[in-house]
C-alpha cells in the first residue's frame, strides 16, 4: 500500500494527468491506497476553494482510501523525527512530520509531489509523483 499526501489527492481531484495516472495505475494493479487524517484535514480545508465540486467530491474519493489515524507508534516516531530534524536545522512543519510518521508507523511509502521536502525525514520511503 502507498500513503497519499494531500498534494497528490488535490491534484487527482483537479484531474491533473500525473496524479490521475498515478492513482489509477495503483488501483488497476490491485494496490490499496491510504492517506492520513492530517492529509484529510488539509484536503477538507481547501476543498471549497480549490475543487470544482467541493466536499462531495472529496467524500467520494476518500471512500476509496484507508484513512490512518494518529496512534502511539506514530507519536513516538513524530518525537524522534522532530528531534532529529531540529538538531540538524532541517525542520519541516509539524503536520508534515505527523504525515510522515503515520506512513512510517504503517510501513508505507509516502506518495508526494514534494519529495525534496519529505526527503529530510529519516527512514521515510518516498514515491515521487
Amino acid at each position: 500500500m502507498v500513503c497519499l499526501d494531500s498534494d497528490v489527492m488535490i491534484d487527482y481531484l483537479r484531474d491533473k494527468e500525473y496524479a490521475v495516472r498515478f492513482v489509477n495505475d495503483r488501483l488497476a494493479t490491485g494496490s490499496r491506497l491510504s492517506t492520513t487524517v492530517m492529509s484529510v484535514c488539509e484536503l477538507y480545508k481547501g476543498s471549497d476553494q480549490r475543487l470544482p465540486k467541493g466536499r462531495s467530491e472529496v467524500d467520494r474519493f476518500l471512500g476509496f482510501l484507508e484513512i490512518y489515524d494518529l496512534d502511539m507508534r506514530a507519536c513516538l516516531l513524530f518525537r524522534e523525527c522532530h528531534r532529529t530534524l531540529s538538531a540538524k536545522g532541517l525542520a519541516i512543519g509539524d503536520f508534515d512530520i505527523l504525515i510522515a510518521s503515520i506512513a512510517m508507523a504503517h510501513g508505507e511509502s509516502l506518495a508526494t509531489g514534494n519529495a525534496k521536502h519529505f526527503a529530510r525525514v529519516p527512514g521515510l520511503r518516498i514515491e515521487k509523483v
